[in-house]
């Protein structure tokens, strides 16, 4: 089949193809750049990606998000027959969310430092002086998770 390559990408490809360690990947390059325009002139939603097409017609596709997948995975009959009737040999699609590309990644969370042990000694105090109610209730699972062991 054959693809075409945006001219902005011609000098890199030109260059992938002179060198015959990456030929291969300027083909597999210019291939999923002609799959990425046919997806996107076939699908409703914009943003796919396509990530790997391999020998056996299955195709990954990164998708914006989960719900986008969601959605085209109900649509994944009509995209494959649109996809065949255009050249490609596609029997099955995989749609993988990605997270949004602007979002900061999760934190790592940070253990927190134990509670010394003047301070459960004062807050013990302080749960068998306190009435009876939610606030003894929070000081008797605070004391009781300070105690447990971690794991």
């Amino acid at each position: 089949m054959a693809t075409r390559v945006p001219d902005s990408a011609r000098p890199v490809y030109a260059w992938l193809g002179n060198d015959p360690n990456c030929r291969q990947l300027a083909l597999q390059a210019e291939r999923l750049v002609a799959l990425q325009a046919a997806l996107a002139a076939i699908s409703p939603l914009p943003g796919l990606i396509p990530l790997e097409l391999d020998d056996e017609g299955s195709l990954k596709v990164a998708t914006p998000g989960a719900a986008a997948a969601a959605k085209l995975r109900q649509l994944e009959p009509s995209l494959i027959s649109e996809l065949v009737s255009r050249g490609w040999k596609v029997k099955r699609i995989r749609f993988r969310p990605q997270p949004a590309s602007g979002a900061p990644p999760a934190p790592i969370p940070v253990p927190r430092a134990p509670i010394p042990a003047s301070a459960l000694i004062r807050l013990d105090a302080l749960a068998r002086e306190t009435p009876a109610g939610a606030l003894k209730q929070a000081l008797a699972r605070l004391l009781r998770h300070q105690s447990s062991p971690p794991g």
